[in-house]
């Protein structure tokens, strides 16, 4: 190779026409649409090999072809489970079908969801963390702020797309995933960007994305975490003061004339029916 073309040209320049060439839409896994750069597809298999995580958390599925892939994958490591989230209900048969996978059906980041994921996950547990659902960047950062809490130090925290927005495709979308990375780690300094994943030639849908918790500080806790637990808070306490007006509304209907004759009718009945059974003795 030339000393005047830059390798990182090189690879940016093969980036967009593979990507503008719909190519990754063209992929599969065992006859699954998976729509995902097969370079990060072999490094999601070192990470999974390297560390055996108890938990794959995986934000946003579609047909759910890479929630088959980390199912297999986690079938020949010989332990855990993969936890999939979509808003809509689209995996495919044999997703449904593989005793590794628990889906949710919902928004990644709504109080219903991580709370079941909370339950799912022990909080001692190590997981492999995949966000690739709305790629806005106000969405993506409400995620960062919500799963990093899974994430254990040495651990990866992965934001796919963030090569859209002009890094180096889609100039136009607008602040995305690689937006909301740039955001969270000026919130926090428990992550970094782990560069050893972007190897010279190797593109990858994630670049600037590959996060690996270094610390846990306790200053770390998710504000979304957090925002989520004061909504379900909130509901709770709504559920409980329409409760409280219920038993409100029906004590003044207690209270009114034919309330009253009510509950003297009662009381003479159960007084008649006493009376019955002391005459019916000896």
């Amino acid at each position: 190779m030339s000393d005047r073309i830059r390798p990182d040209s090189v690879r940016d320049a093969f980036h967009a026409l593979w990507y503008d060439s719909q190519c990754w839409k063209e992929t599969a896994w065992f006859g699954v649409p998976i729509q995902k750069n097969p370079f990060d597809l072999l490094q999601y298999q070192e990470v999974i090999a390297e560390q055996r995580p108890e938990f794959v958390i995986e934000c946003g599925a579609l047909h759910g072809g890479a929630t088959l892939y980390f199912a297999h994958l986690l079938d020949l490591v010989g332990r855990g489970r993969v936890i999939s989230i979509d808003v809509r209900d689209g995996w495919h048969e044999a997703v449904r079908r593989h005793p590794r996978v628990e889906r949710l059906v919902g928004d990644s980041t709504s109080a219903e969801v991580l709370e079941i994921v909370d339950r799912l996950v022990p909080s001692s547990s190590r997981a492999f963390v995949l966000l690739d659902s709305d790629h806005t960047e106000a969405h993506v950062l409400r995620e960062l702020r919500a799963y990093q809490r899974f994430v254990q130090v040495g651990d990866y925290l992965v934001v796919e797309d963030t090569n859209i927005n002009g890094h180096p495709v889609l100039g136009d979308f607008g602040p995305g995933p690689y937006e909301a990375v740039d955001a969270f780690l000026r919130e926090t300094a428990d992550f970094v960007v782990d560069d050893g994943r972007e190897r010279k030639l190797h593109f990858t849908f994630a670049p600037h994305g590959w996060l690996r918790r270094v610390a846990r500080t306790p200053a770390s806790r998710p504000v979304a975490d957090l925002a989520a637990r004061s909504r379900s808070m909130a509901d709770e306490i709504e559920r409980l003061n329409a409760e409280i007006r219920r038993l409100h509304e029906a004590m003044q209907a207690m209270q009114s004339t034919r309330g009253w004759r009510a509950l003297e009718w009662i009381r003479r009945l159960r007084a008649a029916i006493g009376g019955l059974g002391g005459r019916g003795g000896g």
